[in-house]
């Protein structure tokens, strides 16, 4: 027989969480480049500024250093 199988641990969640995180971050430079572009529809931009509004509220309220970061990562996709 086999052994039972173990249930994923807090190292696992956290991993998960962490890759969500920066998967989330990332996909705001290319949805914002959608968004410049007109193209997605625009029920489909209202959507992604929607979704990545948590985004815009972290850029108005955080220390410079994240600030210079954001400007840098949304440079990279606006050229």
């Amino acid at each position: 027989m086999s052994e039972p199988r173990k249930k994923p641990g807090v190292a696992f969640w956290a991993t998960v969480v962490l890759v969500g995180l920066a998967l989330y971050v990332l996909g705001a430079g290319p949805a914002a480049w959608m968004i410049e572009n007109d193209w997605p529809a625009p029920a489909i931009a209202e959507v992604l500024m929607w979704f990545y509004s948590p985004l815009g509220w972290l850029y108005d309220n955080a220390p410079e250093p994240f600030c210079r970061v954001m400007d840098w990562y949304a440079g990279l996709w606006s050229q």
